[in-house]
């Protein structure tokens, strides 16, 4: 499962922080449980609670997983094949 949204320790466009810089995006992986969905652990609780949009292959397993961890964020399906075709294609310099 990805998880896609703001740098952690960065400040979003607009901050009043000095120094702060607008994060583009960033793309983080969590592993989720197999078995008993309270064992995800502290990290992979807070990620997914931060995160703007969740990927993942299956939306109703991963609903049900989310909805355990009192997480909302918006599920968009991205299947693994479609994903790597795609990158097979960029490296061979293939556009479509």
């Amino acid at each position: 499962m990805t998880a896609a949204g703001k740098g952690r320790g960065e400040a979003a466009s607009g901050s009043s922080r000095p120094g702060a810089r607008e994060v583009e995006g960033l793309l983080s992986m969590v592993g989720t449980p197999i078995g008993n969905l309270r064992d995800a652990s502290p990290r992979v609780v807070e990620t997914l609670a931060a995160a703007d949009v969740v990927l993942c292959e299956d939306t109703r397993v991963t609903g049900r997983l989310l909805s355990c961890l009192g997480v909302r964020a918006p599920l968009r399906r991205q299947a693994r094949r479609r994903q790597n075709e795609a990158e097979r294609l960029r490296l061979e310099g293939v556009t479509r």
